[in-house]
């Protein structure tokens, strides 16, 4: 009987298919290539032997890897022409980790240390963001994608056991997001894409 999780997941890929086709026929060769490096983690999360944690949690990684690659697809094309569509799949594919995360949690289960780096990262980015998103129509959006990054943050320190890696990873897209955001609405970075890329990787 097919799960509710399950029909997300088939959605998800009657998109997104057609969607890099159509990215392979529009944008220059190094933006398709974007996508390639989750899908190859896709591959691995789905064809991977399940044990215990990860049928627990496979579905939910495997729709948040679409969504990731879902994303980089639409943020490459030109002009932001697909900026808020790319923004909303990555939000859910922060939800869907998120979602991954909670399988695991026990409410007996903190660190204090990936709490406070995030609450770091969201001070120092968001005073000079909501500056200078003020009266913009993308104010919503982007502060409704910096509330669920926060919360997959937030989740990933609850997870019993503890695992640093989660932490650091969690943190680390949070650090690519956020060059992101100052890159695009607060000041321009000349090595923006070496960082965000590099980060996102790594997170990923």
């Amino acid at each position: 009987r097919l799960r509710v999780i399950d029909l997300i997941l088939m959605m998800i890929s009657l998109w997104f298919y057609p969607l890099l086709a159509l990215a392979f026929v529009l944008l220059p060769t190094q933006s398709w290539i974007k996508p390639l490096p989750i899908l190859l983690l896709l591959s691995r999360v789905v064809s991977q032997e399940a044990g215990p944690i990860l049928s627990l949690v496979r579905p939910y990684l495997t729709a948040a890897l679409l969504l990731s690659a879902t994303g980089d697809v639409l943020l490459e094309f030109p002009n932001d022409r697909f900026f808020v569509q790319g923004l909303a799949s990555f939000l859910l594919a922060h939800v869907a980790y998120a979602l991954a995360f909670c399988q695991q949690v026990e409410s007996t289960s903190y660190a204090l240390v990936p709490w406070l780096a995030t609450a770091v990262l969201a001070t120092l980015l968001l005073p000079r963001l909501l500056v200078s998103l003020q009266g913009s129509p993308l104010q919503v959006p982007v502060l409704l994608y910096i509330a669920v990054i926060l919360v997959m943050n937030v989740t990933a320190a609850l997870v019993s056991p503890f695992s640093s890696q989660l932490c650091l990873g969690t943190l680390v897209f949070m650090v690519s997001d956020a060059t992101i955001a100052w890159h695009k609405f607060i000041q321009v970075e000349p090595h923006r894409n070496a960082v965000v890329m590099t980060t996102y990787y790594v997170a990923q």
